[in-house]
C-alpha cells in the first residue's frame, strides 16, 4: 500500500486502505488452483529473500495475516509495525551461512556461526564444530519440499543457546520472522 506521507508523522503511518484477502482467508486461497497455490507460496517467499538478501530492509511479522492476495495473484504486504535492517556485512554473513550448509561445510559452518554468536565464556572449537557437523547433518539431506526453515533456526538457536553463545540480535530478529513465515 502506497503511503500518504502529508498524513504521516513519527508516530503514525498512513497508507492506502488494502481490501484484499490475507493469505490465512481459507476461502480466498480455496478458490486458487493448485497451481496458483504454489506460484503464491513461491512468490511471498522470493519476495521475502528479496527482502533481507538484496534490500536489507524486511518486514519482521510476515504471518498470514500481513500478507494479502490481490486479485491478479500477487501479493501485498501490510502492517509495518515491526521491521527489520540488516547490513550488507550482515547479509553477507548469511549468505555463507547458507553456502556452508548447502555445500555441506561444518568449518565454513563454525566461522559463519562464531560471526553471528558472541560466546559468553571460553570457546569449546570442537563442540561448535560437532554441533555444525550435527546442523548439516539434519538439514542437508531433506529435500526442498519438505525443508522447514522454523526447525532449522530454532535447532540453530537452541544449539547455540546451549553451547554458550549469545546469537546477535539481527539473527534472532530475521531467524524469528523466518520461523513465522
Amino acid at each position: 500500500p502506497r503511503c500518504h506521507r502529508d498524513y504521516t508523522t513519527s508516530a503514525v503511518l498512513v497508507e492506502d486502505f488494502a481490501s484484499s484477502p490475507c493469505v490465512e482467508d481459507i476461502d480466498a486461497i480455496e478458490r486458487l488452483t493448485d497451481e496458483d497455490r504454489d506460484a503464491l507460496a513461491y512468490l511471498i517467499a522470493s519476495n521475502y529473500m528479496q527482502q533481507f538478501m538484496e534490500d536489507g530492509f524486511y518486514h519482521a511479522d510476515p504471518h498470514a495475516g500481513n500478507i494479502l492476495v490481490t486479485d491478479d495473484n500477487g501479493i501485498e504486504w501490510i502492517d509495518f509495525g515491526m521491521m527489520g535492517t540488516l547490513t550488507s556485512s550482515q547479509r553477507d554473513t548469511l549468505m555463507e551461512l547458507v553456502m556452508a550448509m548447502v555445500k555441506g561445510d561444518a568449518y565454513g559452518l563454525k566461522r559463519c556461526l562464531l560471526k553471528v554468536a558472541k560466546p559468553t565464556g571460553p570457546v569449546d572449537h570442537a563442540a561448535l564444530l560437532e554441533s555444525s557437523e550435527g546442523l548439516i547433518d539434519q538439514f542437508i539431506s531433506v529435500d526442498l519440499e519438505s525443508f522447514d526453515t522454523a526447525a532449522l533456526m530454532n535447532t540453530l538457536m537452541g544449539s547455540m543457546r546451549e553451547s554458550g553463545f549469545d546469537l546477535e540480535p539481527f539473527l534472532v530478529n530475521l531467524g524469528r520472522g523466518l520461523v513465522t513465515l
